[in-house]
């Protein structure tokens, strides 16, 4: 009867997938009008993070409560990444067309790496500290290069969860879920060498 009680692992494995799911659908929701995503994602982290450190928790109602708190710097820095994404790609593109592709596409892939490894770190930083904007882009990049192995460690996983979602769709339910599980696993003692900063 041990495993079935409240300490054992089969009932911490039915609430960390109750955890991911619920969590994982409420982020496609608040996600739905695409501009929220920013905020909903600080959520998603918020939550989560709270979880990982063993902090006591209410799904629905802290979710909520970081959403609203992060709502117009949600939208901000979302805006500012996907619009710094769109114009790299563009010019990916159109180095690609170009005789210096050999010069000019390294940086240009460079410049792609940087922005997806403070897009993965922003989020969980301002889930986590209140900061103005321009202090969370500056914070973001900073850790990302300057724990350059865990920012790696962060996106290299993105591949396998890909590669699972075409192996088993339904893993679409958990699938945000487990990625911000597993960088706020990452990133928990990280952020607490800045803490003071």
């Amino acid at each position: 009867m041990g495993i079935f009680n409240i300490n054992g692992p089969i009932y911490k494995i039915s609430k960390i997938i109750y955890n991911l799911l619920v969590l994982n659908i409420l982020w496609f929701v608040f996600s739905i009008a695409i501009i929220t995503i920013g905020p909903a994602t600080i959520a998603l982290f918020y939550v989560s993070g709270k979880i990982i450190r063993g902090e006591s928790y209410k799904l629905v109602r802290d979710f909520w409560k970081s959403f609203k708190l992060n709502f117009k710097q949600g939208i901000i820095i979302f805006s500012v990444f996907a619009l710094a994404f769109y114009l790299i790609l563009v010019n990916i593109r159109s180095v690609n067309m170009l005789s210096l592709n050999r010069f000019l596409l390294p940086v240009q892939y460079f410049i792609l790496f940087e922005l997806l490894a403070g897009s993965i770190i922003v989020y969980p930083l301002l889930a986590r500290y209140h900061l103005s904007i321009l202090r969370s882009f500056k914070m973001a990049f900073f850790i990302a290069n300057r724990h350059l192995i865990t920012t790696i460690l962060c996106l290299g996983v993105l591949p396998a969860l890909y590669y699972l979602i075409y192996w088993k769709p339904i893993f679409l339910l958990l699938i945000m879920g487990i990625y911000v599980f597993w960088i706020n696993f990452l990133l928990k003692d990280k952020f607490n060498l800045y803490h003071n900063r």
